[in-house]
């Protein structure tokens, strides 16, 4: 018999001492009258202690939800408890989904750890354009060796929606390597109205003093052209991202051959636009926010017609230009295009145009010898 036994049975006596009785069985007069309540409504039963949990348990899932977080988990071990709650409410649209914090904690029982890249860059605040389309930013990946080959990823990011437009397993940087694959992409969607990319081949320069085929060539079909800062290519910041996360979730998982490389850049594309969630999207998909462009692709575009300043064809050998009887370079890349020199403020300085693109400005007696 338990002493809380031997306590009733003392305390339903005849005439029985409350007091005394408390303290031969060391017990307060609250905890024997306790005890005595719990006696009457469920017998000696009654006595044992109770469960400290609330009768109701806000943030008690089920084992199935546990497992499910989980095995969600050992499938994607380079996302956090928000990103996994993020992708069964809104890629799977589950509903009665817990939240993140206590996906923490089923990762904390389970002892699952986190998979992250050893740099945490510090939280930046970044422009972002208003539509799809509106800004893609461009730039290779540097490079890598695969089992026989290097590689250069060539990837492309809407600044907006952060939906991959392409991730390309190319051979070199070549303008003319980049140049088809920009081809394709533009038949599928679209064309942007403006291009950011860094600096250098094939890219050209920030200064202006550089122009390359390529960009003459995205110039002459509608797209404006900038350049990240020089060292500074966090103005490409999304798509540096991007780069970091492709490095950490595909790059260092192991080798691969040159002939695999693009089958595994294509799984992985797939998987960061449609299931990927992405926190500064609110936990939705890069898909759910983007769509093709509206400016369709054309191999033969109109040809512009300038309605002003003086019209002149760049040299097809070296780049030059003639005005007003001096010599001046407007740039390879202009070789047989047509520009448009427009006067400013200055009478003896003028304005180089191509298209609508400001190229350069130019004065007179400083031509070219």
């Amino acid at each position: 018999m338990s002493q809380r036994q031997r306590l009733i049975d003392q305390l339903l006596l005849p005439n029985a001492n409350v007091s005394e009785l408390c303290k031969s069985f060391n017990v307060s007069r609250k905890t024997a009258y306790k005890w005595l309540s719990r006696y009457r409504l469920g017998g000696f039963s009654a006595l044992s202690n109770r469960s400290k949990a609330p009768v109701i348990q806000p943030h008690k899932i089920s084992s199935e939800m546990e497992e499910r977080i989980v095995r969600l988990h050992e499938e994607n071990p380079y996302w956090g408890p928000r990103k996994l709650r993020d992708y069964l409410l809104y890629v799977k649209h589950l509903s009665d989904v817990p939240s993140h914090t206590t996906f923490a904690r089923v990762l904390k029982r389970h002892d699952c750890h986190v998979i992250t890249s050893n740099k945490s860059k510090p939280a930046t605040l970044r422009f972002e354009r208003e539509q799809p389309n509106d800004l893609w930013q461009m730039d290779f990946k540097g490079s890598f060796m695969t089992e026989d080959k290097r590689c250069y990823p060539l990837t492309i990011l809407d600044d907006c929606s952060r939906f991959s437009i392409s991730l390309v397993a190319c051979d070199s940087e070549t303008s003319s390597i980049v140049k088809g694959h920009l081809t394709n992409i533009f038949h599928e969607f679209g064309l942007p109205n403006h291009i950011n990319v860094d600096n250098g081949n094939p890219w050209g320069s920030a200064d202006l003093t550089s122009y390359t085929s390529l960009q003459i060539w995205l110039m002459k079909l509608g797209i404006k052209i900038t350049h990240s800062a020089p060292f500074h290519p966090q103005t490409n910041g999304k798509d540096e991202r991007f780069h970091r996360t492709l490095k950490l979730e595909v790059l260092h998982q192991r080798s691969y051959k040159k002939k695999e490389i693009q089958d595994v850049f294509n799984a992985w594309r797939h998987k960061y636009n449609y299931e990927r969630p992405h926190e500064a999207l609110n936990g939705r998909t890069p898909s759910h926010k983007y769509h093709v462009s509206s400016k369709r692709f054309s191999e033969n575009p109109i040809p512009f017609e300038y309605e002003d300043g003086i019209v002149k064809k760049v040299h097809s050998s070296n780049g030059m230009f003639c005005f007003r009887g001096e010599r001046f370079r407007a740039g390879k890349g202009f070789n047989g295009e047509y520009i448009a020199i427009k006067e400013t403020d200055k009478s003896d300085e003028f304005a180089v145009f191509f298209m609508d693109n400001f190229i350069k400005k130019v004065k007179l007696g400083e031509s070219v010898q």
